[in-house]
């Protein structure tokens, strides 16, 4: 149901444009307001589609009213009416909801009713369009059938859908924080099919091609769009397909642009992408795993190395995942934290606060290089400078403590296989460490139960045993000193952030 909302001071007018709506349009809800003050309360109470309304009116003008509606009813569209002299006002009604002007000397039932019919087709356009963005983006996201339901879809709406030779685009801004909306070409050899927002400030269009006389002719047209397309919008990515004749190719053409949408992250900003190999994502994934298994045996002057290879090889073959591929770095700096010999755990969901910030705002591939390759060599740093004040002694109590973590080990039976004094054991580790034994015990094994959380389903009483907690009580309690959550609580936030 269309509901509108007549404004004006002036009684008999108002109640004419009433009559004039009801008699000839009776599904639709009419109102009426006796001023701008009036109609604003009203549209509190009711989400109106359109407000008939006076330009000049006491104490609150028609404009003055638009102004406010965009709070009170943002969608609405709105009618000024208006004498000869208010022409020059009305037009800066249009800076705001304000669709159409009437002047009040020609008004009459036709053009009245023409006005509202015309805003009312403009609004079911609206609304379809939002509904072919909704199927364009499951398509691209997508499998099992959804292209041919975006491609009934076009065909639905007539003249979106190419019938000859086309080619599809994607288009992304430059960072400025301004809103985007592409300026679009117009040329005689060109038809602009749909150009739909997809993700942020992403664009993807159709455009068919009308002259046909020769490949080289239709690469010429294709070539001479895309530049001017270019030229009118500031973009930070540009990305076209191949030509192409048949429009079952359409929707593989949108998902391999689609797939392509962050290689500016990489500095490209205008090519035709090529397909992604499919064992992309393996052979990235075989990388990380290796990395993940160096952390686990304390290979670290091996990490370093190899964390750069990893990254090298996601610049080389432009990896189009990035969201993916600055998980991963976030994890290779998460597993090396807590690998670290000396950590503070009342530190960790700070720094990886930090670091997270930090990867996911880097706009390119150098700028994540050198977040990973400084926080782990930050890192790595830090534990020469611990490993290097360790006594021999120390050393093999670590390493002690690291291999049997989940046995019912304490300081007295390190002591007893160092053959040394407890009480010498427990000033020297604290000394040397920097916490005392027992923290760091704690700390090791919260380390391994992070893992179990992360990586199993293990219950919270079997991830206490196997990491040689007393109790699940102790283990929880000890959980939550470290990282403030209940380890339900972290498996929980885990699970809601991915």
């Amino acid at each position: 149901m269309i509901r509108i909302l007549v404004v004006d001071d002036e009684h008999p007018i108002r109640e004419w444009l009433v009559h004039i709506i009801r008699s000839n349009r009776p599904d639709f809800y009419v109102d009426s307001a006796v001023n701008g003050l009036d109609a604003l309360e009203k549209c509190k109470e009711t989400p109106f589609d359109l407000l008939i309304m006076d330009i000049r009116m006491p104490h609150m003008d028609g404009l003055e009213v638009l102004q406010a509606l965009s709070k009170e009813c943002p969608g609405a569209g709105a009618i000024m009416l208006s004498s000869y002299d208010d022409y020059n006002y009305v037009r800066d009604a249009f800076k705001h909801q304000a669709v159409d002007y009437l002047l009040k000397t020609e008004i009459n039932d036709e053009r009245l009713l023409s006005a509202i019919d015309h805003y009312c087709s403009q609004k079911t356009a609206s609304r379809n369009s939002n509904h072919l963005v909704s199927k364009l983006r499951s398509m691209l996201q997508e499998s099992d059938g959804s292209e041919q339901n975006f491609l009934g879809e076009l065909s639905q709406y007539g003249n979106l859908k190419p019938q000859g030779a086309y080619f599809c685009f994607l288009v992304k801004p430059q960072a400025d924080g301004s809103p985007f909306k592409p300026s679009l070409t117009l040329t005689e050899k060109t038809v602009l099919r749909f150009c739909l927002p997809v993700d942020e400030k992403v664009f993807m269009g159709c455009v068919e091609l009308l002259s046909h006389p020769s490949l080289l002719t239709l690469m010429q047209t294709q070539s001479m769009y895309l530049k001017k397309l270019n030229s009118y919008n500031s973009l930070s990515l540009l990305l076209y397909s191949d030509i192409q004749h048949d429009v079952c190719h359409l929707p593989d053409a949108l998902k391999n642009l689609y797939a392509s949408r962050d290689l500016d992250f990489y500095g490209v900003q205008f090519c035709r992408p090529e397909p992604f190999e499919n064992d992309m994502e393996l052979r990235l994934n075989e990388q990380y795993i290796e990395l993940f298994e160096l952390l686990r045996s304390h290979k670290h002057e091996e990490v370093l190395p190899k964390a750069e290879n990893l990254l090298k090889f996601a610049e080389h073959v432009q990896y189009p995942n990035v969201d993916s591929l600055k998980i991963l770095c976030i994890k290779l700096c998460e597993s090396a934290y807590l690998n670290s010999c000396s950590i503070d755990l009342m530190e960790y969901h700070n720094y990886f606060r930090r670091l997270s910030a930090a990867v996911f705002s880097s706009e390119n591939i150098r700028r994540l290089y050198e977040i990973l390759i400084k926080s782990l060599s930050s890192l790595y740093s830090q534990k020469e400078q611990d490993n290097s004040v360790l006594s021999s002694r120390i050393a093999h109590a670590v390493s002690f403590v690291e291999a049997h973590y989940m046995d019912d080990i304490s300081l007295v039976s390190v002591a007893r296989d160092l053959h040394i004094n407890p009480e010498y054991l427990s000033r020297t580790f604290k000394q040397q460490v920097g916490i005392n034994f027992s923290t760091y015990l704690n700390n090791v094994r919260l380390q391994h139960a992070l893992d179990l959380l992360k990586q199993t389903d293990y219950r919270v009483a079997e991830i206490a045993m196997r990491t040689g907690f007393q109790s699940p009580a102790y283990f929880s309690k000890c959980f939550k000193a470290a990282f403030g959550l209940s380890p339900q609580q972290w498996k929980a936030s885990k699970v809601g952030d991915t």
